[in-house]
């Protein structure tokens, strides 16, 4: 397993194209501190690629992020070029100190843009687990998932785990969320993260 043959501090990129028909799994071992869900979504988004699934597990001071991707067609990445590049741009984006160069510039199809999907969230709390889910609605767009990962660093949420599911230009996440002592949100602060979730990915259109 990736995890197994990493060191605490070092940064690990796999790309493989045989864990699952037609999927590709991008399987990401990093040090908390690189905010690794941040960095990776910029850049497999910048790419034009599809999360389709992604799962975050946190570990001692670490995180281990295994995400399943598709082109943005819908179809498997076949070349290994493509598969060099996408590990290529996610090592350089998660050993570099500055997250200015983070962005993604890709706009969204035509027929998407047609729809409008509005902004619904909610959030609870998973009390057996020590932890509290956000559950999401939104249109589907270019740099959703980067976009939600820099409000919950804004916030000071620590991921501990997403399901992304999209279906049509509707995407359809939920993520479990802590605080930095690996608590479950207290009710001021899962209001402000509703709050900010909802404005910042509201549609500038509506």
């Amino acid at each position: 397993m990736l995890a197994d043959s990493a060191s605490p501090g070092t940064i690990t990129v796999d790309v493989n194209d045989v864990v699952a028909p037609g999927l590709t799994s991008v399987a990401v071992y990093s040090p908390e501190e690189t905010r690794s869900f941040m960095r990776a979504t910029a850049v497999l988004d910048e790419l034009g690629l599809t999360i389709v699934d992604a799962r975050i597990v946190p570990l001692a001071k670490s995180s281990l992020d295994t995400y399943c991707v598709l082109e943005s067609d819908g179809t498997a990445i076949s070349e290994r070029r493509r598969l060099d590049e996408i590990r290529f741009r996610l090592l350089k984006a998660l050993t570099t100190g500055s997250e200015q160069g983070l962005k993604v510039t890709r706009r969204a199809p035509r027929q998407v843009r047609m729809f409008s999907t509005p902004v619904q969230i909610a959030v609870s709390q998973d009390g057996a687990n020590a932890r509290t889910v956000v559950e999401l609605v939104a249109g589907d767009r270019p740099g959703l998932l980067f976009q939600i990962a820099k409000i919950f660093d804004q916030e000071h949420v620590a991921l501990q785990n997403a399901k992304i599911m999209t279906i049509g230009e509707r995407a359809e996440d939920v993520f479990f969320v802590a605080n930095a002592a690996r608590q479950p949100l207290d009710a001021a602060s899962s209001e402000r993260l509703g709050n900010a979730l909802r404005e910042g990915l509201a549609d500038p259109r509506s």
